[in-house]
């Protein structure tokens, strides 16, 4: 149940991904919390909104300062939208599935060659909500969240005898 607590802590924080890993662990441990999988189901549904929302076409032409925190939250919606399409009882097609993963490999690649900077000189910006904050590189911390959600999303799978664990 910690687990469970600390994803309702985390919030929105960092797309909601830190709240999906603490989640996702909660319903892993020894005794699961039932309350941690409709949260994820929650986080799942704002996501599917936001994943929908994303251009088609992302714009490579902005400064770096606003396209580096773009091309973020557009790689933590995708690797949300990846996990809930992952979950043992969706049943996304091939294709989706496929095309998701090669965007969620891209944006990953992408953003992982953007270095911490602490004199980054943000362009003014009016941030309308919480999402907008800019990160401008994958802290340590999401790198290590999203790996352990991957595991623990095949184990899932696995444990569930899905045969898309296999993939």
């Amino acid at each position: 149940m910690p687990h469970n607590q600390l994803g309702t802590l985390a919030g929105i924080r960092h797309q909601s991904v830190d709240a999906t890993y603490h989640y996702i662990r909660c319903m892993l441990a020894d005794i699961p919390f039932e309350g941690a999988s409709d949260n994820l189901a929650k986080i799942f549904q704002r996501n599917r909104k936001k994943f929908r929302d994303l251009p088609e076409i992302n714009n490579r032409d902005l400064p770096p300062d606003i396209q580096r925190p773009k091309d973020i939250k557009h790689l933590l919606i995708k690797f949300l939208r990846l996990q809930d399409l992952l979950q043992p009882e969706s049943n996304p097609t091939s294709a989706e599935l496929s095309n998701l993963c090669q965007a969620v490999l891209h944006d990953f690649n992408l953003c992982m060659y953007y270095p911490p900077n602490h004199k980054v000189h943000l362009a003014p910006v009016v941030l309308k909500n919480l999402d907008d904050i800019r990160e401008q590189h994958v802290s340590a911390d999401v790198v290590f969240k999203v790996v352990m959600m991957a595991l623990m999303t095949i184990y899932k799978l696995q444990k569930a005898g899905n045969i898309r664990s296999l993939a």
